[in-house]
């Protein structure tokens, strides 16, 4: 059938897109993703913004009558104008959008709404005082970081120690599984399954350690309309309103800043990203390592029901989609990470709007940090070794051994036992009967030959059982404190 043949309109089909929900969301976090991403609304969405924004007026307007610039409020009115917030709906958020139309502005529109909302209660006396002396990014920067704060220790972080203890629990489950090691892709001496597993988690519970809300916290501003607190001092000398932003910002639960120009420098948010940025790294990496092992047949995913691998390939049974997934999210969380970190302390004179838009991004960038984390996790917490393939790796690999017997020749004062090794392996491959033929010849003691002997691929693990043990145990204290 051609086009014009076809009784369905362009517009009909443009209609089906106009209503906004997961199967119309331009961006796979609010669409595909949506149900695993959902839980960061309440941080990032423009409702949330909103409703901060109401929450940190209101908390100034307190703030202010507490310092004797607006009449003292009753225990009724103090319920009465924290009920905006606490009781913000998407009407009333609709109602601020709708205000907007006309200022253009959306931290007026709040103080407008407010106005409005207030008005016709006890409190309508002092509805003049909405907004004083403040700038829109004093306003606008606590809101965020707030935001911010709470979604990183709310949701981000408890979502990363979910992928440490994933990690550390098969780590103290495989520690003493001896598995063939790889440097530049070739084989190595043996480490411990366990121990590849536990490195990562170890790593990442040292940077979510800086996360925690004790050792990392985000700052925020309220110094006005350049940084100089100008309007709240010409209005009112008589308050010491360095104190007043120290204490105020405080009481959010941020750290405060007092030097700043009309925003915030965010350094912190740079280090913040950069942060999430290294864990990302972390993730996609071990993604890629568990990935490899999965290829070499190393593991296989316990089957889930009615999961399917293939869509023609019936054999597949399960692939290893999350970890793939996570790696795709985590290099895309890594990316932005990295740019918003470099652009956002930068800032023309006193500010420009560019920080405004890229922060915006914000919940995006959380949000896809955190389908690297869960979805990493999801596939980890399934692996399950194939020992008798690991096993069967590294069990003829006898040339793995060689660095530590030619390391111990050089104490024994046997000369260039380096240089015998790489001869005897340019002549073929090293098989236990030519190793052994070989420590045989050498002008050494029958106990040294012996503890040679002893040696095998799988046995030759130096500490790789103990370092294991180690991270772990620090991985769960760090997780502790």
């Amino acid at each position: 059938m051609r086009p014009e043949e076809s009784s369905v309109s362009i517009e009909e089909v443009k209609n089906e897109f106009v209503e906004l929900n997961e199967l119309t969301a331009l961006s796979p976090v609010d669409g595909r993703y949506a149900e695993k991403t959902k839980v960061l609304r309440p941080y990032f969405s423009e409702f949330a913004l909103i409703k901060g924004r109401v929450e940190i007026e209101i908390e100034y307007l307190i703030a202010i009558s507490e310092k004797g610039l607006v009449r003292k409020f009753t225990e009724e009115e103090l319920v009465l104008l924290r009920n905006v917030y606490l009781r913000f709906k998407q009407n009333d958020a609709r109602k601020v959008k709708q205000v907007e139309t006309t200022t253009r502005h959306d931290v007026k529109s709040i103080e407008y709404f407010l106005k409005d909302k207030l008005k016709g209660t006890s409190v309508e006396d002092v509805l003049g005082m909405v907004h004083f002396a403040l700038t829109s990014e004093d306003v606008t920067n606590l809101a965020q970081n707030m935001a911010i704060q709470r979604a990183k220790n709310e949701v981000l972080v408890p979502a990363g120690w979910k992928m440490v203890h994933a990690l550390i629990d098969r780590a103290e489950e495989w520690k003493e599984i001896p598995m063939l090691s790889r440097t530049h892709g070739r084989e190595a001496p043996a480490t411990s399954l366990g121990k590849e597993v536990a490195l990562p988690g170890h790593r990442l519970a040292k940077k979510l350690h800086r996360l925690n809300t004790a050792n990392f916290h985000l700052i925020g501003k309220m110094t006005g309309v350049v940084g100089n607190l100008h309007d709240h001092k010409a209005a009112a000398p008589n308050i010491d309103w360095q104190q007043f932003s120290i204490e105020f910002v405080e009481s959010l639960g941020l750290e405060p800043q007092l030097f700043t120009t009309q925003i915030e420098p965010h350094d912190r948010w740079a280090e913040l990203l950069h942060l999430i940025g290294e864990i990302m790294d972390i993730v996609e990496i071990t993604d890629q390592n568990l990935w490899a092992c999965l290829s070499h047949d190393y593991f296989f995913l316990r089957p889930r029901k009615g999961q399917i691998g293939s869509s023609v390939m019936p054999h597949k049974g399960r692939n290893p989609i999350d970890l793939e997934n996570s790696e795709g999210n985590a290099i895309i969380a890594s990316a932005l990470c990295k740019k918003m970190a470099e652009k956002l302390p930068q800032s023309r004179f006193q500010r420009h709007l560019s920080d405004s838009t890229i922060a915006r991004n914000f919940g995006v960038t959380f949000a896809y940090a955190l389908l690297a984390l869960e979805n990493a996790a999801s596939d980890i917490r399934d692996l399950e070794p194939k020992t008798d393939a690991i096993k069967a790796d590294l069990e003829h690999r006898w040339s793995v051994i060689t660095s530590g017997i030619q390391t111990r020749l050089r104490l024994l004062g046997v000369a260039n036992p380096y240089e015998l090794f790489d001869a005897l392996a340019k002549e073929g491959p090293i098989t236990k009967d030519r190793l052994h033929g070989f420590v045989d010849a050498l002008d050494i003691s029958l106990e040294e030959k012996n503890r040679f002997k002893s040696w095998t691929p799988e046995n030759y693990l130096g500490d790789a059982v103990e370092l294991t043990e180690q991270m772990c145990r620090e991985a769960r204290m760090l997780d502790q404190k």
